[in-house]
């Protein structure tokens, strides 16, 4: 199609093999024309900005049945087929149990629309530094099974994915060699977690990347594995962070860091600056209040009493029901108790502030229809409150502070 807007289409051959011998045979090691294509997420964008133009696409479409399956072993290793769609790893029940950091990593990968077509064979042999993925791979000592091309044989050879990016873009891998399957091994008593800086949403490219997995006795760290990506050319392992780390106990690293971590939220030990937080919050609300209410049909202080009243309760609420199903609030306390101090003050901040968000609607119900009842405003914003809670909580779970 030509025309303005249109430029001319590049032709090019599109096969189909129906073997892995078959795909390696139809790949030209010498021409970077000829790329095999998964799920083509990548491939498809760089086609449509004109990075790429390729004289022949080799389809593996056709080898997906045989190369799509996630198999956990006895001791607990994986192995994942590499045409297995991404949201196929992040339902798989084997990956959850055992490797859950990439469970939680996949949720925050893109877009569900994404994770159904791109592969995970694809999402490596891609090579792009700002993945999620190729981090967390790393720490957890993965590798991957390669097959291509010797002479007139087929051969197979093992990298670790740690060694499987050579550069910006760039594979260790051989134009006529493909990805087949992905190898985690078991992970013990080892455990990791993944944190992403976006400068967008929490499912965007990440502009930072660190994947952390540590391998401890009681308290004191065995091993660690550090490694970072986005902000370098490829997916680098910090070894002298990895060093530090090893031999140190649980309480020598909290010692040096500026906070603590409570499910999902980072929030610095200066308690004041939490309280600080929820009297500009109140006040902001109040001031807010006064201004919007007292021309309508609802009593300004009516209104700031409902807000109020479910902003508190429901930071309660929330605070006793997360108490309850997580063990985490009682493994952070401090000596004093300031954490849960801090805690209470930071989230009674935003809980005023979603009532502040709150007032515009609750001001337009009053004008338009008279004043709400006090049972039913409680508890609409009992509910909001605490949903709202819950929402800041999971979203500031994308960072993944902590183990």
């Amino acid at each position: 199609m030509t025309g303005e807007g249109f430029s001319d289409m590049t032709p090019f051959d599109l096969v189909e093999p129906a073997s892995l011998d078959e795909a390696i045979a139809l790949l030209d090691p010498d021409d970077p024309t000829v790329r095999p294509i998964a799920g083509g997420t990548a491939l498809m964008l760089m086609m449509k900005a004109g990075v790429f133009r390729p004289t022949r696409l080799v389809s593996l479409r056709k080898l997906a049945a045989r190369y799509s399956s996630v198999a956990a072993g006895k001791d607990g290793a994986l192995t994942i087929g590499a045409m297995t769609p991404l949201a196929a790893v992040e339902r798989s029940p084997e990956v959850a149990r055992a490797a859950p950091v990439i469970t939680r990593t996949m949720r925050r990968l893109s877009n569900i629309r994404v994770r159904n077509v791109a592969t995970i064979g694809g999402n490596l042999a891609h090579g792009d530094p700002h993945m999620d993925l190729p981090p967390v791979l790393i720490a957890l000592r993965a590798e991957v099974a390669v097959v291509g091309r010797e002479g007139a044989r087929t051969r197979e050879r093992t990298i670790a994915v740690e060694d499987l990016f050579a550069g910006y873009f760039e594979t260790v891998l051989a134009k006529n060699e493909l990805i087949a399957e992905l190898r985690i091994p078991a992970q013990s008593r080892s455990r990791a977690a993944y944190l992403k800086v976006t400068t967008g949403s929490a499912e965007d490219w990440p502009a930072l990347g660190v994947a952390v997995a540590l391998e401890a006795e009681g308290a004191t760290v065995k091993s660690a594995r550090v490694v970072v990506s986005a902000a370098t050319e490829k997916a680098t392992r910090l070894k002298a962070a990895e060093r530090s780390l090893a031999g140190a106990t649980i309480d020598d690293i909290l010692a040096v860091l500026p906070g603590k971590r409570i499910q999902g939220a980072f929030l610095p030990r200066d308690t004041a600056l939490h309280w600080l937080f929820a009297g500009v919050a109140t006040a902001g609300f109040l001031t807010l209040s006064a201004a919007l209410f007292t021309g309508g049909k609802s009593s300004p202080s009516t209104l700031v009493g409902v807000g109020l009243f479910t902003a508190t309760a429901g930071v309660v609420v929330l605070l006793a029901v997360q108490s309850v199903i997580s063990p985490t609030y009682h493994d952070v306390l401090d000596d004093t108790g300031d954490f849960v101090i801090s805690l209470f003050g930071y989230v009674l901040g935003v809980g005023v502030f979603e009532e502040g968000a709150k007032a515009l609607p609750l001001w337009w119900r009053y004008r338009h229809y008279g004043p709400m009842r006090w049972r039913s405003a409680c508890l609409w914003g009992l509910a909001s409150g605490v949903g709202f809670g819950r929402a800041f909580i999971s979203g500031a779970e994308a960072v993944e502070f902590g183990l």
